[in-house]
């Protein structure tokens, strides 16, 4: 009698520790290819097709058991929705002000509120600090379970009840994570503590009775629930008992199991201002069912597949809770749905070419296209009689040969023409995204970084408009992750801010990369991640004036200018713009006071030491003589101020001013027209278009034309316009270090934060689509 149940529950422990074994095997298989994908030149990835074949091959009737599997977990699904019965209702509710006592303290129930699953809701307090908590009660009913094995549960739901990170970080993995388990030794009961009321939220089978789920709202919840489970596989926990366990699966994961938690989020639709929290876990919830009913199993695969069951229900409505759909019958799809959509739930069914694990099914639900039905991918089926072919094992000997060449070859390669590693990307076409809120794992506690005093980066920081009147991104990041304290300190330049991240100051740095030596100076004992989050570049400007005017100096130049010319004028070795086909006009030279701009300049326009040193013995912290007009200096002023003054130098003296400055400070002026830039052997690139998508001229009038021209992403994320640069973050690839580097390079990625930067003047990673408020791909 005593030893049955435990001698049953050993084997289910033992039974969920080989699933995650083979649930890892096949994750390290999918990424190992990935990786081998990567590494291969592209002169040589035509082989990998062939190679890819082959392997499904191998693996075929291993797949074969597995889909097996999957179809047993959708029997499941359809059998009972993937939800548990509730718990004994004949067992009376706790009492309104019973005090419990728990481990981290005393906890008082108010008021009982509802149930879910397998547990009952109550609002209660924390007794020493008032702190709202939500109790979460599970009966054992002494009919369905013997006193010893109550007394045997409650010991093990005591060991089980919650989970934490094994390395001891608290990260946002959207999953509602208990505070305490306790475990009522009076009483066939236990109690699951959790702060906050996030855990009394309402869950998306309750949302749904106000209508279905448009598909936007659809790809956002699998989204986000495929970022919980991603982390949920992969990652170590630590149970309350001490215990490390390695990758786990939810479960019995529903929409009674996901909790939508509305957030208020500017720029962003109202439908997608919302989050989704997974809750419910069965590592122990699954210890209440009694022993003679069917459990369902744990494994990561049937997560998917319930996962994609939930996005179904989800587009068809509230009838869906209490109706079984087959996804196999087209009648069980809602019209209208998007065939890219359509394919990502069927695969999440496994009734298509099943995702290897949550990361594959989440980079591909961001590459869903919702736009008209019918457009975008079909749907991937397979058919459930076919035949399977047999093995062929003679096929596979050439393998190990192929390997070796490709590995030759390769080292081969690299040993000849070694990989130079570019500052800028092709324009990511990945969607981002949608808002801050949404980006996940944020670390709490207090963290530094630092970037240049005066620089890029410290001029958004001073944009106390951004948000909306009066907010900055620093206030709007406090505002949105209450617990984080993050603080910019700023450095004398940016190598300054690097030797400070290198030294262990700051977590990590924002700077503009500038070239391949930015970096050096950093330690090589250490992995750094340098992440692009924008883009700027230098602006070189000449006084704007209409096409009609004598001696228009952007229509002489026929708009444009190349490095040589700007690194002649800058050394003092063209004084008047004839030298150039101008108008007879004296040249009078400005910089902007931002050390920043200037140091780029030097690095990309002036470049050798020589040039250099001219430069800066022409430089002056005075203005120019009016009266000395041959002698020839530069002049520093604010970036405003150059626009005025070069406009004051052609209207007052007929002096032909040019400066620079970064395009964040200057874009959207009509003061001073931007010179289109060329280096040698290659054509001019202007970096502002016109609506109509061709580049700005001198017979454009940017003043009559404000918000008529921008900045295309494509023109700066490929290094086309010569003074282009990625602004990046810069921080350690070390699991010792804190990820608050790499959460802030996501949190900057998003699409809101990508439009505050945009507005503070910055180019974004990607074109940014004002109908298309989550930047989906287009078709």
């Amino acid at each position: 009698m005593v030893k049955a149940p435990r001698r049953d529950l050993v084997r289910e422990l033992v039974k969920r520790e080989q699933e995650q074994v083979t649930s890892r095997i096949s994750f390290w298989r999918s990424q190992a290819f990935y990786q081998v994908y990567r590494l291969v030149p592209a002169r040589f990835q035509w082989l990998l097709p062939g190679l890819q074949e082959w392997a499904q091959d191998l693996f075929r009737r291993q797949e074969a058991e597995e889909q097996e599997q999957a179809a047993a977990a959708l029997s499941a699904v359809e059998a009972a929705g993937a939800i548990v019965p509730p718990a004994d209702l004949r067992v009376p509710l706790i009492p309104e002000m019973t005090l419990i006592q728990g481990n981290r303290g005393r906890y008082q129930v108010q008021e009982f509120v509802g149930m879910r699953g397998q547990g009952r809701l109550y609002r209660g307090v924390q007794v020493n600090s008032r702190q709202v908590i939500t109790l979460r009660e599970y009966v054992l009913p002494t009919e369905q379970f013997p006193t010893q094995e109550i007394r045997y549960r409650q010991q093990l739901f005591s060991q089980t009840g919650g989970v934490t990170l094994a390395d001891s970080r608290r990260q946002n993995l959207r999953l509602v994570e208990p505070w305490e388990a306790i475990s009522d030794q009076r009483e066939a009961r236990c109690y699951l503590v959790s702060q906050g009321d996030l855990d009394r939220g309402m869950t998306l089978a309750q949302r749904l009775q106000q209508g279905a789920f448009s598909p936007a709202q659809v790809r956002q919840v699998l989204h986000q629930v495929l970022q919980t489970l991603e982390a949920l596989h992969t990652q170590k926990f630590r149970l309350p008992g001490g215990q490390i366990r390695s990758g786990l699966a939810h479960g019995q994961l529903g929409l009674e199991h996901l909790l939508w938690v509305p957030v208020k989020s500017g720029g962003t639709p109202a439908e997608l201002r919302f989050l989704v929290y997974v809750t419910d876990l069965g590592l122990w919830e699954f210890l209440f069912i009694p022993s003679g009913t069917e459990r369902p199993i744990s494994h990561p695969r049937r997560d998917l597949v319930a996962l994609g069951y939930a996005g179904l229900q989800l587009l068809h409505g509230a009838a869906s809770l209490h109706t079984y759909l087959d996804p196999k019958e087209e009648r069980h799809w809602p019209v209208g749905v998007p065939s890219g959509l359509k394919e990502v739930i069927l695969r999440l069914l496994e009734l298509g070419s099943p995702f290897a694990d949550a990361a594959e099914a989440r980079r591909v639900v961001g590459q869903v296209h919702l736009g008209n039905p019918g457009e975008g991918r079909a749907a991937l089926t397979a058919d459930p009689e076919a035949p399977l072919p047999p093995f062929r094992w003679w096929r596979w000997w050439p393998l190990p040969l192929l390997l070796l060449v490709v590995g030759v070859a390769w080292w081969g390669w690299l040993r000849l023409f070694p990989a130079q590693r570019s500052l800028f990307t092709t324009p990511n076409r990945e969607p981002l995204l949608c808002c801050m809120a949404e980006v996940a794992n944020v670390p709490k506690g207090q963290f530094k970084y630092s970037g240049e005093r005066g620089g890029t980066w410290a001029y958004v920081l001073q944009q106390v408009n951004l948000v909306q009147i009066g907010q900055s991104l620093t206030a709007e990041i406090q505002r949105l992750f209450p617990r984080l304290d993050l603080t910019f300190i700023p450095a004398d330049s940016n190598q300054a801010a690097l030797n400070a991240l290198n030294q262990g100051q700051v977590d990590f740095a924002v700077t503009p990369l500038v070239d391949q030596t930015t970096t050096e100076g950093l330690g090589r004992d250490v992995a750094w991640a340098v992440e692009n989050v924008a883009y700027d570049g230098l602006a070189v400007v000449v006084v704007f004036s209409y096409a009609q005017r004598r001696d228009s100096l952007p229509r002489y130049l026929n708009g444009q200018i190349t490095l040589a010319q700007l690194r002649q004028l800058y050394t003092g070795q063209i004084t008047n713009w004839q030298s150039l086909g101008g108008p007879n006009l004296p040249v009078r030279l400005y910089i902007p006071t931002d050390t920043e701009a200037v140091a780029l300049f030097e690095q990309r326009v002036l470049q050798d030491e020589g040039s250099i040193r001219s430069f800066r013995r022409l430089v002056s912290l005075i203005p120019i003589s009016r009266r000395a007009q041959q002698v020839v200096t530069i002049t520093p002023l604010t970036s405003q101020e150059l626009l005025r003054q070069i406009i004051q130098d052609f209207e007052r003296e007929q002096v032909g001013g040019i400066g620079f400055s970064t395009f964040s400070r200057v874009f959207g002026q009509c003061a001073g027209y931007p010179l289109a830039i060329s280096e040698p052997g290659q054509p001019a690139v202007q970096a502002l278009i016109q609506d109509n998508g061709r580049p700005i001229d001198p017979t454009t009038n940017l003043c009559d034309k404000k918000g008529g021209y921008r900045l295309k992403p494509a023109t700066f994320a490929s290094g086309r316009y010569p003074l282009a640069y990625p602004l990046s973050v810069v921080y350690a690839r070390d699991n010792s270090r804190p990820p608050v580097g790499a959460w802030f390079t996501e949190l900057l990625r998003t699409t809101e934060a990508q439009r505050l930067l945009q507005k503070a003047g910055l180019v974004p990673l990607q074109e940014l689509d004002v109908l298309n408020p989550v930047n989906l791909p287009s078709p």
